[in-house]
Formats: C-alpha cells, structure tokens, sequence
C-alpha cells in the first residue's frame, strides 16, 4: 500500500513541474480540473 502511495506522489510532483512550466491560463484551467477531481460536484466549466 505505502509503495502504491510513493508512486502517486512521485506523478503528482512529476505533473506539478509541468504545471508550473505552463502559462498561466493553462494553468488556471488545470487547478479547477484539480478541483473538479476533488469536489466531484461542481462542472468544469461554469458560466
């Protein structure tokens, strides 16, 4: 299970320096995609 978790990890900071590499509007979008996968409720998009 610990090994499951480590992987995780490791992707998310892998996912993380791209995020940071990317401009800021892609960005946005991906931290209410990051939401979005949290929540589960709201939609992507609003407006």
């Amino acid at each position: 299970h610990e090994q499951i978790e480590s992987n995780l990890q490791r992707i998310e900071r892998k996912n993380q320096r791209t995020w940071y590499s990317k401009p800021r509007s892609e960005m946005g979008v991906t931290c209410v995609g990051r939401q979005k996968m949290k929540l589960g409720s709201k939609p992507l998009y609003e407006g």
